[in-house]
């Protein structure tokens, strides 16, 4: 049995976690699919930060008895310098996009509060999606559990307006 404290991997280093960082972020970069290398970029090379805000929610009851929704985002990525200088750059990412009968991370919101949660395209500047459910909805929002670092995250879910 190895001593407490070795490495049993010769690929690793032991040593201390700033000594880990860079095995763990080059490993995930070769072993990472080409579509997935920018997002390393962003996680362990810059300072990545995001403007995502929900700017407007509608909602239409249909003849079928069914709901149009609409949200409307406004979204961007910006990189900082760590001197405080920041630099827009193009998003293109995959956002959750919600509906829900009860405003995320508020009093006993809960699983059964989703209407519908969908993974969508999220790009920079504003861009309207669309839903249609079964179930009436109060609140819509892109990522409304706040995954994404995010200026103002607070701005991410907004209450539904009638269409």
């Amino acid at each position: 049995m190895p001593r407490r404290g070795t490495c049993q991997n010769r690929n690793l280093r032991a040593g201390s976690q700033d000594d880990k960082v860079p095995l763990l972020h080059g490993g995930l970069r070769a072993e990472a699919p080409a579509d997935k290398q920018a997002l390393i970029t962003d996680l362990f090379e810059k300072i990545t930060l995001y403007d995502v805000k929900t700017t407007g929610v509608t909602s239409t009851r249909r003849i079928d008895g069914r709901w149009d929704v609409t949200v409307t985002v406004d979204a961007r990525k910006l990189y900082a310098d760590g001197e405080g200088v920041e630099t827009a750059s193009p998003l293109n990412e995959v956002f959750d996009v919600g509906l829900f009968t009860a405003e995320p991370g508020k009093g006993a919101f809960n699983e059964d509060d989703v209407v519908l949660l969908e993974r969508r395209p999220i790009r920079s500047g504003v861009q309207t999606l669309r839903f249609i459910t079964t179930r009436e909805r109060r609140f819509a929002g892109v990522d409304p559990f706040n995954k994404w670092i995010d200026r103002d995250s607070n701005d991410n879910v907004q209450a539904v307006s009638a269409g």
